[in-house]
């Protein structure tokens, strides 16, 4: 039976297949005992891959309607597009959710045209002298 020396280099006593190893002691390990970070050619666990967007929107999509919808604002512009076209695309699609995201694109495009529209009144406000502002009761803009 094959064995591999295992060496206790830290501080603390250490259980390798089934042997106690003291600190700064050594011990013959039968290799079928041992566990993986100890066997030769054995590489690290890579760090499991985060769920790309993609993923994300399936297991938002597999949610029921009401937990869909509290969840709508706060996707981005590009995960919504694809909750979208993965409800349209359903076997069944829902109509409910359907509307939900009607009224959320109409939320959104409601937002970018009162953002457009008060970058431009903002705008308008720079080109104008002190009296004018003062005359229409605002002030000088923020720099």
């Amino acid at each position: 039976m094959p064995t591999k020396h295992i060496e206790n280099t830290t501080a603390s006593p250490l259980f390798i297949g089934g042997k106690l190893i003291p600190p700064g002691d050594g011990r013959d390990i039968d290799v079928r005992l041992l566990p993986p970070e100890h066997r030769e050619g054995h590489a690290p666990a890579a760090p499991s891959a985060a769920p790309n967007l993609a993923e994300l929107v399936q297991a938002l999509h597999a949610k029921p309607v009401k937990e869909i919808v509290a969840e709508l604002p706060g996707l981005t512009q590009e995960a919504f597009d694809l909750l979208c076209q993965a409800e349209k695309e359903h076997a069944k699609p829902r109509a409910s959710l359907l509307t939900a995201l009607e009224a959320e694109r109409i939320r959104r495009a409601n937002a970018a045209l009162e953002a457009e529209a008060a970058a431009a009144y903002q705008q308008q406000l720079a080109n104008l002298t002190p009296e004018q502002l003062a005359a229409i009761g605002e002030k000088l803009p923020a720099a």
